[in-house]
């Protein structure tokens, strides 16, 4: 799990993962890792690596096989779900961290319960990698020019 810890709504997630979502895991995981900004300031618990800020989160998502979305509250699209995904990492995610994300973004969350096939790269699926393209600078660039233009050429006319 990588979040900004000082958001209260991510703080709530990392309870939930201790006291909710820790007893399955470690079935299937040797340890969790926990990293962001907070996260060095948060309650320690048995198999939980806390990391605390890191340099580098292209670096967390290269070493770990899957992401945690434990939200249960907070507004907006939930990034970190879109930015595992663009890297290439599942998601077990809640239904809350799934709300406002393109349909097959949020399919391809896994549940907590399971099954999970972990391993694979989310975005080998061409339905995801097509919503994932939407989240580019590329695409956001090409949507800010067309936007521009479109109001632009209003003004003129």
């Amino acid at each position: 799990m990588i979040a900004n810890f000082d958001y209260p709504p991510n703080r709530d997630a990392y309870r939930r993962l201790v006291v909710e979502w820790l007893p399955l895991l470690t079935q299937k995981f040797e340890r969790v890792v926990v990293a962001g900004f907070g996260s060095d300031e948060l309650p320690r618990s048995p198999h939980i690596d806390i990391q605390g800020p890191i340099s580098s989160v292209a670096a967390f998502y290269r070493n770990v096989d899957a992401v945690l979305a434990p939200m249960e509250r907070g507004g907006g699209m939930k990034v970190k779900v879109v930015e595992a995904m663009m890297h290439g990492v599942p998601v077990i995610a809640t239904d809350h961290s799934t709300d406002g994300l393109p349909p097959a973004i949020s399919a391809a969350c896994l549940d907590l319960e399971g099954p999970w096939t972990l391993g694979c790269d989310p975005r080998e699926d061409a339905s995801i990698a097509d919503e994932l393209h939407h989240f580019t600078f590329e695409s956001f660039g090409q949507q800010f020019k067309t936007v521009w233009s479109d109001r632009m050429a209003g003004c003129r006319g």
